[in-house]
């Protein structure tokens, strides 16, 4: 769309429009557009559902949304995958987080935000009691970002979903992981498939999760080089307490492959909105249905 489109948005909202969802994926926001985007996020009153994915906003653009954040009250959910922010886009939004007081959902994979980018983020996390998921899938993050995430966790209790799927977090990551482990009291669900952790990395999570943590109901460390790693990892796992889902790569054993599924799950899930266990989220009339891409986390 164009510049007249977005005047047209800021413009309804301006008039009390109650436009509850705005779902704008891929439509390549220009530059001209910046301060239109603001104002709009700005006067959005009514707007509890924003996604924004796949459209190149890159970190000016989204410098504009999030001083338009800054003024809005009522957006809960986010989705702004796909659009190029790096560790400045990131340090925007985290700079708005420290003060927003509503947002609940992020989602902002694949926007190549690096270790940096991520810490700055995290760091609103500090402070923010409210946003309850988030996913940072696919975004170049290694041991720096491990780390950041058991520091702004150990302070925040608030978060009980988190995705960080596709990345590059090893034996270090891992450690510091397991470190926040033992003092977090709110995280319930954590994806950490696809990654580096191998055995190392990952037996300090299973020992933090089997001696101090009672709130973790499901952990994905599916792709983690566990394949062929000797029988330690698998051994502590059946000790976890029972109430834990833990999706596993398979354990070889000589010639024979079995395949570890303790608990019956493939996959870690984050529930579609306004799941049983999300109805709070949202504020609203009984009969909407408010829904927003969820990221495939198998």
């Amino acid at each position: 769309f164009d510049m007249p489109y977005i005047e047209t948005i800021h413009e309804m909202f301006a008039l009390n429009c109650a436009l509850t969802k705005l779902k704008l994926y891929e439509n390549e926001w220009r530059k001209k557009d910046d301060l239109e985007i603001g104002k709009a996020m700005s006067t959005a009153s009514t707007l509890r559902l924003l996604d924004a994915s796949n459209n190149k906003l890159g970190s000016r653009c989204m410098d504009k949304v999030c001083k338009g954040l800054k003024d809005n009250m009522s957006i809960r959910l986010m989705n702004i995958d796909r659009n190029c922010l790096r560790e400045e886009g990131a340090k925007a939004l985290g700079e708005t987080m420290s003060f927003n007081t509503t947002l609940t959902y992020i989602s902002m994979k694949e926007n190549n935000i690096g270790n940096e980018g991520i810490a700055e983020f995290l760091n609103s996390l500090k402070y923010n009691r409210t946003l309850e998921v988030l996913i940072i899938d696919d975004n170049d993050l290694c041991d720096m970002a491990g780390v950041a995430i058991s520091e702004a966790l150990k302070k925040n209790n608030t978060l009980v979903g988190l995705s960080v799927a596709n990345n590059k977090i090893s034996i270090a990551g891992g450690q510091a992981l397991a470190s926040m482990l033992k003092k977090n009291t709110g995280l319930e669900r954590l994806n950490l498939s696809s990654n580096s952790l191998t055995s190392v990395g990952v037996i300090p999570i299973f020992k933090a999760i089997r001696k101090m943590n009672k709130t973790l109901t499901q952990l994905n460390i599916l792709s983690n080089g566990l394949e062929s790693n000797e029988g330690t990892v698998f051994h502590l796992q059946n000790e976890i307490r029972k109430d834990i889902e833990i999706s596993i790569d398979t354990q070889k054993s000589g010639d024979a492959e079995k395949k570890v599924e303790p608990r019956d799950l493939t996959h870690l899930e984050i529930p579609q909105i306004p799941g049983d266990t999300w109805k709070r989220v949202l504020e609203g009339p009984k009969e909407e249905i408010y829904t927003i891409p969820t990221p495939d986390m198998k």
